[in-house]
């Protein structure tokens, strides 16, 4: 039977793990948003090798971890100094950070590579933001411009470092940025390309299809839309004639019985009244209409010539042409009867 091992005689007094405090983190807090993930990752490594506590972010960190039969107390300062630069790493997250993932309270090495994946993995979608940023930011007097550009700069090396950016990606980019105008056609851009499989990557081919169909469908909406809004016009009813005095629909200022009307002071029924009297007398507009048709209706139109040659049309009355072309005839029968 094997005998268990004892503990080291120097490790309650001089462990070969001790607990490490770290000087808080002061530089830019990681934020996807802002895509410093390099700028981030090079001030925290300075701060944590001077810390001591690099070597915890390390895939084999475990491993290099004391024995904790032979050295219990070195194990455990090992443990404690795993937690602080969870803690450590914790408090160098931007809110935007630690809501997208579920912060670590112990193995640092799976915490950070956890960060890591998130900003190095991110594909091309994280590239088209740092471009598209760089390529609208712009110098101002507000900032001094070596800072700015340097700026711009930053963003281009973080983009080359998630990946290649090859020709394809490039025109994906420029037409993702030329959309901006159109935004619910960007953000439907970068949903396409966000979803499509790697095996089958969004290309500018099918961006070009998607923004031809797009606009045919904007332009089949609009036209029946502006086709809607024309029968609407067509078909709305005309509104009542209004009074010029009173402003009320439904009579004219003649028959108004309010001040200044044609009927001030008389009643509604003495207007009624008197709009029927006159209609049938025919000074209202349709029955006006109809005796004026009637009246051609009872005519005929003649010829006749003045004493300078013009000739012009009269319509005379029917009853009278009938009357004269009778007394003509009888005439002319008279004079026949007495020849005879």
């Amino acid at each position: 039977m094997s005998e268990t091992p004892l503990p080291s005689t120097t490790d309650q007094n001089r462990p070969s793990v001790t607990l490490i405090t770290a000087i808080p983190f002061s530089g830019e807090l990681l934020d996807k948003d802002k895509g410093n993930w390099r700028a981030w990752n090079k001030s925290m490594y300075g701060a944590l090798a001077l810390n001591g506590l690099w070597n915890y972010t390390m895939e084999n960190a475990r491993k290099l971890a004391p024995n904790p039969d032979l050295e219990p107390r070195a194990f455990a300062n090992w443990e404690e100094n795993d937690r602080r630069l969870c803690a450590y790493i914790f408090t160098a997250l931007s809110d935007n950070e630690l809501n997208a993932i579920t912060p670590l309270r112990s193995n640092a090495y799976l915490f950070w590579k956890t960060i890591e994946d998130r900003h190095k993995k991110d594909g091309p979608i994280a590239q088209v933001h740092l471009i598209k940023s760089a390529m609208n930011t712009s110098l101002s007097s507000e900032e001094p411009y070596h800072t700015t550009m340097a700026e711009v700069f930053r963003k281009i090396d973080e983009a080359w470092a998630m990946g290649e950016i090859k020709q394809d990606l490039l025109k994906l980019i420029l037409g993702i940025n030329c959309a901006h105008s159109v935004e619910n056609i960007q953000f439907a851009l970068l949903d396409r390309m966000s979803t499509a499989p790697s095996t089958s990557p969004f290309t500018p081919l099918d961006m070009i299809k998607f923004v031809e169909d797009r606009q045919r469908v904007l332009k089949a909406n609009q036209s029946s839309s502006a086709n809607t809004i024309a029968l609407a016009a067509q078909t709305k009813p005309k509104p009542p004639a209004a009074c010029t005095n009173c402003k009320r629909p439904h009579h004219i200022a003649k028959y108004c019985i309010s001040a200044g009307g044609g009927m001030a002071g008389k009643t509604l029924d003495e207007s009624r009244a008197a709009r029927r009297k006159d209609r049938d007398n025919g000074k209202g507009g349709s029955s006006n209409s109809n005796h004026s048709e009637q009246g051609k209706q009872n005519t005929i139109p003649v010829t006749l010539t003045d004493n300078n040659g013009r000739a012009f049309i009269a319509h005379i009355p029917a009853d009278t042409v009938i009357t004269q072309a009778a007394s003509q005839t009888s005439s002319t029968s008279g004079d026949s009867t007495q020849n005879l």
